[in-house]
């Protein structure tokens, strides 16, 4: 069977029908969401970060990895409209966009590969993972790093040495009771070599990333996860550039552009 002829009996018995895994509303019944009753089960008894993983995941965490996950989105996200995606919520903000449009803009900007919640996580675990594997086959750390060759994911920060987030966010693990598994013990292990030889050290991403791979999770997953992480330092940032006065965010004048290009001259009648 060829897979044009197996795509189309697929299509073909869908169509009309819509499938769900999850569940969804049935009409004066209520809403189901993976064998869960979203009114009764979820929101009486689960928090939202418990909620945010099942729609991710289609499986339902402990109570306390989304307490994690409820101070990794508090520590994570910064109203400084300097950074990357909060940017564009301040552009958008400055420009009198809606709130929907900039704080959406702000997410996108953070799908990124070298910034944000997007391919950068995703390659972070990745690494990880791979690096365990390599790991319990015989290699070291330094061995991991040697092979590996340049930047290592999850790895170095810009602009500033060390990330403060790493240890709030590893105290905060240990406080719920979560002990120090293979991945992350195999971060703390390329953490020191790395500082020893490169004095760079691990960030937020790359903690996640081990954390949550000891937890069980997909690197695909990962990034699921934290799709939306930077949203509330974004709604800060458009928030206070929606309520000044239109344009007022980073103005620039005419004489602030360093032009290089060709001479001013005479247009020919």
């Amino acid at each position: 069977m060829t897979t044009k002829t197996t795509h189309w009996q697929y299509w073909q018995a869908r169509r009309n029908k819509v499938f769900s895994s999850h569940g969804g509303w049935q009409v004066g019944v209520g809403v189901h969401n993976c064998g869960f009753d979203q009114m009764k089960d979820l929101a009486i008894n689960k928090n939202y970060f418990q909620v945010l993983v099942l729609n991710c995941v289609g499986k339902l965490p402990s109570a306390r990895l989304g307490e994690w996950l409820d101070s990794l989105f508090t520590c994570i996200s910064w109203p400084d409209p300097r950074i990357w995606c909060n940017t564009m919520g301040s552009l958008a903000g400055t420009l009198k966009c809606s709130i929907s449009s900039g704080v959406a803009s702000g997410i996108l900007s953070a799908d990124s590969k070298m910034f944000g919640s997007g391919d950068c996580v995703e390659n972070y675990t990745g690494f990880i993972q791979s690096a365990l594997s390599a790991s319990q086959s015989g290699l070291s750390a330094q061995t991991i790093i040697k092979k590996h060759r340049g930047d290592i994911p999850g790895f170095a920060r810009p602009l500033a040495s060390g990330d403060e987030r790493v240890s709030t966010m590893t105290q905060r693990a240990r406080t719920l009771g979560f002990a120090i598994g293979e991945h992350e013990q195999l971060m703390l292990d390329i953490n020191a070599a790395l500082m020893a030889s490169k004095n760079e050290s691990v960030n937020i991403g790359g903690y996640f990333a081990a954390f949550m791979s000891d937890q069980g999770y997909t690197p695909l997953e990962c990034r699921r996860i934290l799709t939306t992480v930077v949203h509330s330092g974004v709604h800060a940032c458009h928030v206070e550039e929606q309520d000044r006065p239109p344009l007022s965010f980073m103005p620039i004048r005419c004489d602030d552009i360093n032009y290089q290009g060709v001479e001013k001259r005479k247009v020919d009648k």
